[in-house]
């Protein structure tokens, strides 16, 4: 009787374990879905600030490049929804709006 006990709790505690990795990981449901944004930056090639430097006086900032043409200096759409957080997606210089579009395949 004692080792059902034991085998009652460890499964609980697997239980457990499983849960707080399930729902601490998220899901997302656009992963690697069709995208398309209507102003992306790098054709022709642009230079352009990040966002968190924009209280930084310009000679602070960080210059950076967006190159289509390069794909370590391209950041296409896709890159929303790539389930890496080093790489993201770059609106064209100075473009107040820009239209996303995701096909959930629906």
């Amino acid at each position: 009787m004692f080792w059902l006990q034991r085998l009652f709790l460890y499964c609980l505690c697997m239980c457990s374990v499983f849960y707080r990795l399930a729902s601490s990981q998220g899901f997302n449901s656009f992963l690697n879905k069709d995208i398309d944004a209507n102003e992306t930056c790098g054709n022709p090639a642009e230079i352009y600030f990040r966002t968190q430097e924009g209280v930084l006086h310009p000679r602070l900032r960080t210059m950076l490049v967006c190159n289509a043409t390069d794909p370590e200096k391209s950041h296409p759409p896709r890159y929303m929804i790539d389930d890496d957080l080093v790489t993201f997606w770059q609106s064209k210089a100075s473009i107040d709006r820009a239209d996303i579009r995701i096909d959930l395949n629906q």
